[in-house]
């Protein structure tokens, strides 16, 4: 585990959550403003390989690919998603925008069940 957040550019960020989750639900905080937790691009890594990026971060998916496109178009991973409307409107996304992004990166939705949704 590497104490970070995956962002479009390297800075410090905050979390936040919902009252009802501060305590109960660590799955349920998002990036926020600014803090003490390291936000890297995923492409600052210099990573050797990548087939899979698996993100479920409450809304921090698009920053975390624009941080990543580098290795996007030099691995093309699979791309599994969290992809819930409520989530994305929060972090500020329009969800058809994100869509389009990742088709233009040469990515097909092949599946989408409940919560997520998966480009190859």
């Amino acid at each position: 585990t590497l104490p970070m957040a995956l962002t479009r550019h390297r800075r410090s960020v905050g979390l936040a959550a919902e009252k009802r989750h501060e305590k109960s639900n660590m799955g349920a905080w998002w990036v926020e403003g600014e803090g003490k937790i390291p936000g890297i691009p995923l492409d600052s890594m210099h990573l050797p390989a990548l087939d899979l990026l698996m993100l479920d971060i409450e809304g921090g998916e698009p920053a975390a690919i624009a941080g990543a496109e580098q290795h996007i178009e030099k691995f093309h991973p699979v791309l599994h998603l969290e992809w819930k409307k409520k989530i994305h409107e929060r972090a500020g996304v329009d969800p058809d925008e994100f869509h389009e992004k990742l088709l233009s990166y040469g990515y097909e939705l092949v599946s989408e069940k409940r919560n997520e949704r998966t480009y190859v």
